[in-house]
């Protein structure tokens, strides 16, 4: 067995799925209750006796918080309006509150026991005096377990909600650290994807909903040709492929560091009365890192010579529109080849690692003689588990904009400390570890077809498709540069 449970499982079938076709059901309604869960992490102590609690995420504020400095170099650097000063005041406040409550409970234990003996002996004032006391020390305990749930559903969420600590190579600006080929310069006007996946009969974009487009004919074949092109360097490079869910609970998303909460940002699905379980399910695709860290949440990784995990998914991933105008380079629903690797959380394996990845990606790029560039963005740049970031990109011609179709995400331990992705060590003696993460989006196909035609495009209004891809391209006849 590669894994071992570290608690029950989490995932339930659940009773009610509906179709993401429209923003009907695309809401965050909770069924436990009349009550909202303020965080799908954290559950508040008033809750605790009438919502099932899927798990608590480890808490290491003591840290984070003494040490400040990385801590304050991240919120800084992303450029978030965070008062740590306050948020630590808040925090061992509530640490001194737990150990006033300990000491309270302690005591009280201690009378309990005490009367047990004196109304052994019948002295009957005696045990009344200890019964007054009791009963002054159960209100005491009361009152100050009631100030530290509300302080406690103060400062937890907004604890959880504070970023990765910076990677070291991490700044403020972005730098281009690679670059193949220079911009093409086309001796014509410039078409865009859409006129020209139009004009080939390959592209079709419908107003039935805000979101249908349908790839055709030679455009189809070369979305299965890229998604199969780079499987066949992943499954070269020693990575194993993996069927993911589309569906993620709220405590994985809020797990992952995303809005779980957010229409904006990530599609919801409406839970209603009928359904037990609490955590709404979000539609992100198999191809996520939501739904690799589904596979990883509360395990334990027995065999830590399995170590480093190198897997892959081909799959959609889905992110609500933001635009108004569809095209493929801004659409919610994309075809994604994405990796995923967990590995010791330790420094120097991490840059092993990201180099590892580096060097795969660059080299999968390389081989289709295209222009693109490889950009580590700086720390406004970067999601909320990242604590550094590398992007792919390629050039527009037609807007004159670079798009990113990759993207390498350093996660550390961020992810694993929230959702106990553990594993073992090779000497028994020592606890289990934290996982580190590295989420990798190896090409967003949509967005990099439309690049293709853009950068490939003729004067006809048609385009070439790199060389590389004609094995894979089904016997199908195109034009190849």
């Amino acid at each position: 067995m590669l894994f071992n449970k570290l608690y029950p499982v989490i995932f339930r079938p659940s009773k009610k799925l509906f179709s993401p076709c429209g923003n009907t059901y695309f809401s965050c309604r909770y069924a436990s209750g009349s009550k909202k869960i303020k965080s799908a992490l954290y559950l508040p102590g008033s809750e605790a006796t009438s919502t099932y609690a899927v798990l608590s995420p480890y808490l290491n504020f003591n840290q984070r918080l003494n040490d400040g400095n990385l801590l304050d170099k991240s919120v800084k650097l992303r450029g978030l309006n965070i008062d740590l000063s306050h948020l630590s005041k808040l925090w061992f406040n509530l640490k001194d509150i737990e150990h006033q409550r300990k000491t309270i409970d302690i005591e009280r234990k201690e009378l309990t026991e005490l009367m047990k003996k004196v109304s052994k002996s019948k002295n009957q004032d005696r045990l009344q005096e200890l019964q007054s006391q009791g009963k002054k020390i159960k209100k005491e305990l009361k009152n100050v377990t009631q100030k530290l749930r509300s302080l406690e559903e103060e400062i937890v969420p907004a604890l959880l909600d504070l970023p990765n600590d910076l990677h070291s190579q991490t700044i403020a600006t972005d730098k281009t650290i690679f670059r193949i080929r220079s911009k093409p310069t086309l001796p014509f006007q410039a078409q865009s994807h859409v006129t020209i996946g139009k004009t080939c009969n390959q592209l079709e974009i419908l107003d039935c909903s805000p979101t249908s487009y349908y790839l055709k004919n030679e455009l189809a074949v070369l979305e299965l040709a890229i998604v199969n092109f780079f499987s066949s360097i992943l499954l070269s490079h020693g990575y194993s492929r993996q069927c993911n869910p589309d569906f993620t609970k709220s405590v994985v998303v809020d797990g992952c560091g995303f809005k779980y909460f957010d229409k904006e940002k990530i599609f919801t699905l409406e839970a209603h009365e009928s359904d037990v379980d609490q955590s709404c399910l979000h539609l992100t695709g198999g191809s996520s890192l939501a739904s690799f860290a589904s596979y990883f949440t509360k395990q334990v990784i027995q065999d830590p010579s399995n170590l480093p995990l190198k897997l892959f998914s081909v799959g959609r991933n889905y992110i609500p529109k933001r635009d108004e105008d569809t095209n493929l380079l801004n659409c919610s629903q994309t075809t994604s080849v994405d990796a995923f690797i967990a590995f010791e959380n330790k420094p120097e394996i991490e840059e092993h690692m990201i180099q590892q990845v580096l060097m795969a990606v660059t080299q999968c790029y390389a081989q289709l003689h295209m222009h693109f560039r490889i950009v580590r963005y700086g720390a406004q740049k970067l999601e909320k588990h990242e604590s550094g970031a590398i992007g792919i990109e390629m050039h527009s011609p037609v807007l004159d904009e670079y798009y990113q179709v990759g993207r390498i995400s350093i996660c550390g331990s961020y992810i694993s400390e929230r959702l106990w992705c553990m594993h073992n060590h090779h000497r028994q003696h020592e606890a289990a570890s934290f996982l580190s993460m590295i989420h990798v989006r190896v090409c967003q196909v949509t967005p990099w077809l439309a690049l293709l035609m853009e950068n490939s495009q003729l004067p006809d209004t048609t385009y070439d498709v790199p060389k590389v891809l004609e094995p894979f391209m089904l016997n199908v006849k195109c034009k190849y540069f």
